[in-house]
């Protein structure tokens, strides 16, 4: 009769109901997420897109739908009110080659809200 470890017994019962490999420190490779954050200044404002400036000087061209939310703090802000020089954190999702603001927050300091 062979004798078999516990442990052994317990990899090959994973292995079995599962059907993937158990071992001890195994990394699992993790597929990361394509999120992206676009901090800078507005260069050229708009209602249907603004062109960001980073602090790296690359210019970022964000498109804006009626479902971005666009706020300064606590209060909404509509897209015609945002100017050129407002310091913006904007969040985006990408598609197909574009960059759409789904959230964008005006971070002008020492200014009152809009």
């Amino acid at each position: 009769m062979i004798k078999v470890a516990g442990w052994t017994v317990a990899v090959l019962a994973v292995v079995v109901i599962t059907g993937q490999p158990a071992m001890a420190g195994r990394r699992r490779s993790v597929r990361a997420e394509n999120k992206i954050e676009i901090e800078g200044v507005i260069k050229t404002p708009g209602t249907t897109s603004l062109v960001v400036t980073t602090s790296h000087k690359d210019d970022v061209m964000v498109s804006l739908t009626d479902k971005t939310v666009i706020r300064h703090g606590d209060s909404s802000v509509a897209a015609a009110d945002l100017k050129a020089s407002d310091r913006v954190h904007v969040k985006p999702a990408q598609s197909n080659g574009v960059t759409t603001a789904m959230e964008c927050e005006v971070q002008n300091e020492n200014e009152p809200e809009y």
